[in-house]
């Protein structure tokens, strides 16, 4: 098979992937809807002043966006795999499309996330029907270097959630997932409490998430979505079909 054939063959399967995820995107859509609409009628009370804007705070619609992709890398191992590996398909070129169907799912929402920063955000703060719109690119520090670093920040970071989230999904086919599971929570649990434990935490939240610098962050996430991009390898080989 050649370079192109391969290419080609990687880009179809990350495209039929997301086509067949349609809940994922209703579901978003739907809350970004009431999002929008929220924000639509806190624009109206105050410019008709029942809302005073000095006090008036908006949480940024577009956050809602995060969501799509960790929807999307729970649902495609659990609605894709077999139909993909019943029609013949490769195991590995299947997770090989899903990866690069969720790096362009993560570039694409970081894109508009960017691009309603700009716009309509600054437009309603310019407006004067907000004080503040809180946007999570700027809550975590990514604005910082500029849009352009933003948007490959917040691109890692949706890659590195949408990885995540295949990666367990994956796993709950065996009790490994559940345990998994049980982990998370009990990790966040005990940690939090336990000073020198909540300092690991913090740590690792900082290196994904606040990390000032956005080498190092695009780095660290980029290595996180190797190493579950490889445990995903043995994974999917065992998965039943």
């Amino acid at each position: 098979m050649s370079k192109n054939t391969a290419i080609r063959k990687i880009l179809t399967t990350a495209k039929i992937n997301l086509k067949n995820v349609k809940p994922a995107f209703i579901i978003t859509g739907i809350l970004l809807g009431l999002m929008l609409t929220d924000t639509v009628v806190q624009s109206i009370l105050t410019l008709r002043g029942v809302l005073d804007a000095r006090d008036n705070n908006n949480v940024s619609a577009i956050n809602v966006l995060f969501l799509l992709p960790a929807l999307c890398g729970k649902l495609i191992p659990v609605r894709n795999f077999r139909k993909y590996a019943n029609l013949g398909g490769k195991r590995t070129d299947f997770l090989k499309g899903c990866l690069c169907g969720y790096a362009l799912l993560a570039a694409a929402v970081s894109v508009i996330c960017a691009v309603y920063h700009v716009t309509a955000e600054r437009f309603l703060v310019n407006l004067g029907t907000f004080s503040e719109v809180i946007n999570l690119m700027d809550l975590f520090g990514w604005t910082r270097g500029g849009m352009a670093v933003a948007v490959l920040r917040q691109t890692a970071f949706l890659l590195l959630t949408a990885v995540f989230f295949h990666t367990l999904s994956s796993l709950h086919e065996w009790w490994v997932g559940w345990a998994c599971d049980a982990a998370i929570i009990a990790v966040i649990s005990v940690f939090t409490p336990i000073a020198p434990l909540r300092a690991a935490e913090y740590a690792f939240f900082r290196a994904i998430l606040f990390q000032p610098d956005a080498l190092p962050h695009i780095l660290t996430c980029l290595a996180l979505c190797a190493a579950l991009g490889a445990l995903n390898l043995p994974i999917i080989s065992r998965k039943k079909i």
